[in-house]
């Protein structure tokens, strides 16, 4: 009885562990999403194809459509520079618009 109260005892914790596990994927997944429908929001305000900004991050326009479908993600240390630059180009395209 003690052998199979321990092999419960780990299949539990294992059960645990791996749900544990796959919350975080899920958490991980979300926020991989979340950049992508963002950066596809940015560029669609600033009127960009995914060709254009692939060229103004100096990404391949693949690589862009992944990000915004979520099938990819780029390093967490560029994801604010990607959405740094449409920003800008979104505040320099108010700009000019503003004073013309």
């Amino acid at each position: 009885m003690v052998g199979t109260h321990s092999f419960i005892s780990t299949w539990r914790s294992l059960n645990c562990l791996f749900l544990r596990i796959a919350l975080s994927q899920d958490s991980f997944m979300k926020k991989e999403k979340r950049f992508g429908e963002r950066l596809k929001r940015l560029r669609k305000i600033a009127g960009l194809t995914q060709v254009e900004i692939a060229s103004l991050v100096q990404y391949s326009r693949s690589s862009i459509e992944k990000f915004e479908t979520g099938h990819k993600t780029p390093p967490v240390r560029w994801q604010e520079n990607i959405l740094e630059v449409v920003e800008n180009h979104i505040r320099k395209h108010e700009t000019l618009r503003t004073h013309t």
